[in-house]
């Protein structure tokens, strides 16, 4: 059974789904509707999720590990998982391109894939896709906008809890692969 949650942050509405097994979605709304709230499992971690986003979004920290839906990961290719991977290495506030992305995860020349990758991820935040921009500086895609992904990437840099993060601070990630 899913459980629905809205949350309201400084950047908007968003609706947070989950299921016994853990998070399935979150997706920025115009405006919040009624929750819905099913079996206890899957109200905990919605509940979770809601307070992380809330936290994240006062503080810059997110709380913790919020377990992701089977349907989310299942099927999933090594590929992607690889992406995944890569990805959570990018700290906040900071960018990689689609192609540095790519060989970070150790497969160069990949750049279409990966925004393939990036273009089906229900869980922006916590699995922080809006970090991935063009090879030319440009925004990219992103599944909710690019308003929407400019507006994450903006509150990320100036976040004034972007001391927290021990990683490189200067706009761009780097890193050696």
């Amino acid at each position: 059974m899913i459980s629905r949650c809205f949350v309201s942050t400084r950047l908007g509405h968003w609706l947070l789904e989950s299921r016994a097994s853990g998070l399935c979605l979150i997706s920025p709304v115009k405006s919040p509707s009624e929750d819905l709230l099913g079996d206890r499992r899957s109200r905990d971690i919605v509940k979770s999720a809601a307070r992380s986003l809330e936290v994240y979004f006062s503080s810059g920290q997110l709380l913790g590990s919020i377990p992701i839906c089977a349907s989310v990961t299942q099927g999933e290719s090594e590929f992607a998982q690889s992406i995944w991977a890569a990805l959570a290495k990018v700290p906040r506030g900071a960018t990689i391109s689609y192609s540095d992305l790519g060989k970070l995860a150790g497969h160069p020349g990949s750049a279409r894939a990966v925004g393939q990758v990036l273009g089906k991820n229900p869980l922006p935040v916590i699995r922080p896709c809006h970090r991935v921009i063009c090879a030319t500086g440009a925004i990219g895609g992103f599944r909710f906008g690019i308003g929407f992904k400019s507006q994450l990437l903006d509150w990320e840099r100036s976040n004034k809890y972007n001391h927290l993060n021990k990683e490189n601070r200067s706009g761009n990630f780097t890193s050696k692969w």
